[in-house]
């Protein structure tokens, strides 16, 4: 995980632009959401987990404003972190939370086999989708 900081003073002086939403404006109850579980961020807080995650929502009058503010955020992130690319790095690095035993990830494995039964014997916890 990387720390951040934002600084949204010029995208705020942008005309048009009402507002700024973070995750500083919400409870983190309320900055949470998800599909089964709502355990995902909204919006990163302090720390951002994946390229790509969203870090504040800007509010505008328009289209055009909101694309002007956006380009001038600044958000300073913490130190530069090892790419994780692949499953076995991420479980070696610990980086995530293991519900599945490792055989689960080995290259023979049945994922993407349609071997459902097969491959949630293996897991602690699994949930069924339709």
């Amino acid at each position: 995980m990387n720390h951040i900081a934002g600084n949204f003073n010029r995208a705020l002086a942008v005309p048009g632009v009402v507002g700024v939403v973070d995750a500083d404006d919400l409870t983190p109850e309320r900055n949470l959401f998800g599909i089964i579980r709502q355990d995902e961020p909204v919006f990163a807080s302090r720390e951002v987990e994946y390229n790509g995650q969203i870090v504040a929502c800007i509010v505008s009058k328009s289209l055009e404003a909101g694309r002007r503010a956006r380009d001038l955020v600044e958000i300073q992130y913490g130190e530069d972190l090892p790419a994780i690319l692949t499953i076995p790095q991420a479980i070696e690095e610990a980086e995530v939370i293991e519900r599945c035993q490792h055989k689960l990830f080995q290259e023979d494995a049945p994922l993407g086999n349609g071997k459902v039964q097969e491959v949630s014997t293996l897991c602690s916890q699994f949930t069924p989708t339709i």
